[in-house]
C-alpha cells in the first residue's frame, strides 16, 4: 500500500520505490492492453505483513556494515511500524490473496482493508484533486 499513500515520517525512500512500482504496473497494464497482449498485470499492495523487513541489516555484508545511529526523534515512529508489522498478516495469507487475484482482472490487489490504509489512499487522492482545482 505504500505506493498508494502519501509517505509519512521515516518512510520516504521506501515509499518512493513503491510508487515507482505502481507507476510501472499501471503503464504496463495500459500498454499491454493497447496491443491486445494476453498478459495481465497485477500490483500486489500488501498492508502490514509479518516479515523481517525491519531486520534488513542482517543481509548486509560485514565489510559494508558501519555503525549507524538512528535519529532518536524517529525511534518511537519506527517502533510503531515494527509493532504494526509484527501484528500484520502472514506471508502465507499474502500468497493466498495473490493466488486468488491471478484469476481476475483487477490491477490493485490489496491484502487487507485496514482503515488506516483506506484513509491514506482517500486522503492522498482528495489532496491531489483539491490541488488540481486551484
Amino acid at each position: 500500500m505504500a505506493g498508494l499513500i502519501t509517505p509519512t515520517i521515516g518512510t520516504g525512500i521506501y515509499n518512493i520505490t513503491k510508487h515507482a512500482i505502481i507507476a510501472l504496473s499501471e503503464a504496463l497494464k495500459l500498454e499491454l492492453g493497447l496491443i491486445g497482449a494476453k498478459i495481465n498485470v497485477l500490483a500486489l499492495c500488501p498492508g502490514f505483513a509479518f516479515t523481517k523487513i525491519t531486520e534488513s541489516d542482517r543481509n548486509r555484508p560485514k565489510d559494508l556494515y558501519h555503525d549507524v545511529t538512528t535519529n532518536s526523534e524517529l525511534e518511537h515512529i519506527m517502533k510503531a511500524y515494527q509493532q504494526s508489522i509484527e501484528n500484520g498478516i502472514s506471508p502465507k495469507d499474502v500468497a493466498e490473496i495473490l493466488f486468488h487475484a491471478l484469476k481476475g482482472e483487477k490491477l490493485y490487489i490489496p491484502t487487507d482493508h485496514h482503515r488506516y490504509l483506506r484513509r491514506g489512499v482517500k486522503n492522498r487522492m482528495e489532496s491531489i484533486l483539491q490541488d488540481l482545482q486551484k
